[in-house]
């Protein structure tokens, strides 16, 4: 810039004595030279390095500044070459809605001469998320024993992409690999609650999740079996076997309260009932419990239990769409009026549509045992989910699901069946964390692993070794039998093919044991008598049903009332001693048959299950007894599918067989109705009697107790003193070990 140029002439007048002198002052003035302009400097700028922001932020960039010579400053902003923003030190940069990628800011500054500048490359991403766990495994913080191990896994994503990182940590110390699984042994770790956690990152957010992974001691409980379990479908269990171990894993909506001797019947997955049986119909209706699941986490409600009546009805092909390979279930018969009608109606039966928790199972008539048949296992309810309504679990396949306080694991054949305790139990959760039911080859071999300790329950030993056992200080023998309901209430008897053998054949045979030497000298008093079907523990027992008692003389004037050994001596007898007379080698020579039936050679089969010395001293004494009146008995050994397989498709080679009845459920109709009823499966007998027939009927249909008590009572009188269809035996008291 120039500046303007200043001339100044001093004149000077200088007098002295009137003398004026005056001098002349010549100044040459020269121009100034122009002043070097400064430009302006950027003394701050803000982000000092290149920046980076998401697609949904923004970015603020400033300039400070000054002009050395103090010159008014001018801002410009420009992005990509394109002027934007004011004359401002700030401008901000919003990515919304702008492309990914790279931008070009730039500031510049000037003093109206001379510019100077700044520029930034910006860049705008892809905005970041945090990575999303999808899965994780278990869903349920998990309790393992001391012994066991636990996988955990999780599987995540990331919505950019990103790769991602895992991090394991177990109490907050890091484990295991980048990994999406890490498994904890519980090998020589304290008993206790550990947190399990997962870190995942895709390398700026981090996600995680957290297990209370408990390890508990291990409390195992091995149990003593001869047999292998027939079935593990609940709607197919008939045999003890099965249903002891079906009972650990399913359950029925009422039961009985074994812990009260009058066993009350007492709500299980229902909470209340109540039982209408009028002249407009008859039905039952269920509240059931809330926050009852099962052991693959399904929630019970009324569907589930029309499911399984439904299925029930299937099984026992009440639709008639029964078809193979299906067959019908073993129980099937317990589920029908005599004259084969479904006792439930599963199309009638309904839910409440508003409380799926309310439901309602309507009869086709009455029936005074419906509670007491709705306690049984194969009453237990199954889900449709797990349970198909059609198909039959196959053993050793299928695992069956239930709401009990143990699952089914395994089953291995002639090995073992393997349960596991559910910590989702409703209720408090068994002391147990295992039961493994252990095959063993027969009762010896089972008595026997009881005296090494390979198992820690037996049930009911062998009489022999019954001294040894109590000797042991590390084996408890507990009860009397006096109060024993479950050994008190197996009732043994000897049976017989009622279509070839008639009364009176019957009638000298139940004469003619000797009970006395049974239950003294080969149960050695580990056995009462038994009189009737009924135990005496059951309301409804008859006592006073005698049936047969060891009289010689007797079975054999009943043997000569059919013509054989007509003029013999039958000889005497007190009490349990008899004495020959003289005709004995004649009597003991014969060997007498009925006039029809299988009998080869005139000689009776006996049938009975192998695999204990008992067996052997029952056949060999009764054999004995039978050749005082003429009878030859040859005994017949089978193991227990080969026994089942013969009294239901076989039973025309039935001739004698012993075996023992236990209660489905605490109802004397249900000791009854199994043995006798033409339509049941376990009517081995094939006892089809007008007057039983007819009295079943009526206690069927009697909802009032007392009156359908007295039906039981003449029911027993008809079945063992009147026509001697069975010889009862015996009812167990042998503690359990």
């Amino acid at each position: 810039m120039r500046k303007n140029i200043i001339a100044i002439i001093i004149l000077a007048c200088i007098g002295i004595a009137s003398v004026v002198t005056i001098y002349w002052i010549s100044i040459t003035l020269y121009e100034t030279p122009e002043e070097a302009n400064e430009a302006p400097i950027i003394l701050t700028y803000y982000p000092l390095l290149n920046p980076s922001i998401d697609e949904t932020e923004s970015q603020e960039f400033n300039v400070g500044a000054y002009d050395p010579d103090g010159d008014p400053l001018t801002y410009g902003w420009y992005l990509d070459g394109i002027k934007v923003g004011g004359n401002l030190t700030t401008y901000i940069f919003d990515a919304s809605g702008k492309p990914i990628g790279s931008y070009t800011v730039k500031v510049n500054v000037t003093d109206g001469d001379l510019t100077v500048d700044h520029s930034w490359t910006l860049t705008v991403l892809l905005e970041n998320h945090a990575p999303i766990i999808l899965t994780y495994y278990p869903l349920i913080n998990p309790s393992i024993y001391e012994t066991e191990s636990q996988e955990f896994n999780v599987t995540a994503s990331d919505p950019e992409g990103d790769p991602l990182t895992y991090g394991w940590y177990l109490d907050g110390i890091k484990v295991g690999g980048n990994l999406t699984t890490y498994t904890f042994d519980a090998s020589g770790k304290p008993i206790g609650p550990y947190t399990v956690k997962v870190n995942v990152t895709d390398g700026d957010f981090v996600v995680d999740h957290s297990w209370t992974l408990t390890v508990l001691l291990e409390e195992e409980l091995r149990i003593a079996t001869t047999s292998n379990p027939i079935t593990m479908d609940p709607v197919d269990s008939w045999d003890t076997n099965s249903n002891y171990m079906l009972d650990q894993v399913v359950e029925t909506l009422i039961a009985y309260n074994l812990s009260d001797p009058t066993f009350p019947l007492v709500g299980r997955l229902a909470e209340t009932w109540d039982f209408q049986s009028t002249k407009f119909g008859t039905n039952i209706t269920f509240q059931l419990r809330d926050n009852v699941y099962f052991h693959d986490g399904a929630k019970l409600d009324g569907n589930c239990v029309l499911h399984t009546f439904e299925r029930i009805n299937f099984f026992g092909n009440a639709t008639g769409t029964l078809t193979p390979p299906n067959h019908v279930a073993f129980p099937h018969s317990l589920y029908k009026f005599p004259d084969g009608t479904p006792i439930f109606n599963h199309t009638l039966s309904f839910v409440n549509p508003v409380d799926d928790l309310e439901v309602t199972l309507v009869l086709n008539g009455p029936f005074g045992p419906a509670e007491g048949l709705l306690t049984y296992t194969a009453s237990a309810i199954v889900h449709p989910d797990s349970t198909p309504v059609d198909s039959m679990l196959e053993l050793g396949i299928d695992l069956v699901i239930g709401t009990g306080p143990f699952k089914l694991v395994n089953y291995v054949p002639n090995s073992e069946v393997r349960f596991e305790r559910w910590e989702g139990y409703w209720r408090t959760p068994a002391f147990w964390n295992k039961i493994i039911y252990v095959k063993y080859i027969d009762s010896v071999a089972a008595n026997d692993a009881m005296l090494a300790g390979e198992i820690d329950y037996l049930g009911q030993g062998i009489d022999s070794y019954k001294p040894t056992f109590e000797a042991d200080p590390d084996i408890t023998v507990t009860g009397d039998g006096d109060n024993d309901f479950i050994n008190g209430s197996i009732y043994w008897y000897i049976a017989f093919n009622s279509v070839y053998i008639n009364k009176t054949w019957r009638k000298a045979i139940s004469y003619a044991f000797n009970y006395t030497y049974l239950i003294h000298d080969i149960r050695e008093d580990t056995v009462v008598r038994a009189h009737s079907l009924v135990p005496p523990s059951f309301p409804g027992y008859n006592a006073s049903v005698v049936g047969g008692t060891f009289n010689i003389p007797k079975a054999r004037q009943i043997m000569q009332s059919m013509g054989f050994g007509v003029g013999w001596e039958i000889g005497s007898q007190v009490e349990d001693e008899f004495t020959p007379g003289a005709h004995e080698s004649l009597w003991q020579a014969a060997a007498w048959v009925p006039d029809t039936g299988n009998f080869t050679d005139n000689i009776w089969n006996f049938r009975h299950l192998e695999g204990s010395s008992f067996y052997d001293d029952l056949i060999q004494r009764f054999g004995e007894d039978m050749d005082l009146i003429g009878i030859d008995v040859a005994p017949q050994p089978l193991v227990w599918w080969e026994f089942l397989e013969m009294f239901e498709n076989h039973p025309d080679r039935l001739h004698i067989y012993y075996v023992g009845w236990g209660p489905d459920y605490f109802e004397a109709f249900n000791m009854i109705d199994p043995l006798v009823n033409p339509a049941s499966a376990s009517n081995f007998a094939q006892i089809n009697d007008d007057t039983i027939n007819a009295l079943l009927d009526l206690a069927i249909a009697e909802t009032d107790t007392a009156t359908r008590y007295q039906y039981y009572k003449r029911l027993q009188s008809i079945i063992i003193d009147r026509e001697f269809y069975h010889m009862p035996l015996t009812i167990p008291i042998l503690s359990t070990i």
